[in-house]
């Protein structure tokens, strides 16, 4: 049987339809547990899981060696973890003579936006913000993009919605969100 995201992202398509493909590397923050690893770890064909202390070990001793043994495209979870080895990232994009694209996919908490002043990926990383599920993400209508629809000929017009108060609480208490 095949594999369904409990909840699909809009934010898998904007990266493997419209980053990955122009740039190196993409760079996905937020908050921890808001779903930045499950849909984005499927676009890698070699996954470094920094919060497992034997690849961050590895990763410490060589972040350059890791990343040239790593094929295809790497996916880097937890980065905020290991900063070197966002500076082998760096290094490996710049030192790229193909210019291959789509190479890199990291994910960081938020803790990974207080190191962005001395942060090695400036103008080599496309940063993503990632937030907590839309209402379309939670009704898993994955025609219906929002960003999309307003760069539209016709934008959508918003009018009232079927929803109680009360919904919308359940809505914003996960702990209420019945799957």
């Amino acid at each position: 049987m095949a594999s369904r995201d409990l909840y699909p992202r809009a934010i898998k398509h904007l990266i493997g339809e419209d980053l990955l493909p122009p740039f190196p590397a993409v760079l996905a923050v937020g908050p921890g547990g808001c779903g930045k690893s499950t849909p984005l770890g499927k676009f890698a064909d070699n996954t470094l899981d920094m919060s497992l202390p034997g690849i961050r070990l590895a990763a410490t001793e060589g972040p350059d060696g890791v990343l040239e043994t790593a094929a295809g495209v790497v996916f880097i979870d937890e980065g905020q973890e290991l900063p070197e080895v966002l500076s082998a990232v760096k290094r490996a994009v710049d030192n790229d003579a193909a210019r291959q694209t789509g190479r890199f996919i990291v994910t960081g908490s938020v803790r990974a936006r207080h190191q962005a002043t001395t942060w090695p990926g400036t103008g080599r990383f496309i940063r993503v913000r990632m937030f907590g599920l839309t209402q379309t993400e939670l009704e898993t209508d994955g025609r219906y993009n929002p960003i999309n629809s307003f760069f539209a000929s016709d934008p959508p017009r918003f009018g009232p919605s079927d929803l109680s108060r009360n919904d919308y609480l359940d809505r914003i208490d996960s702990s209420r969100v019945r799957a």
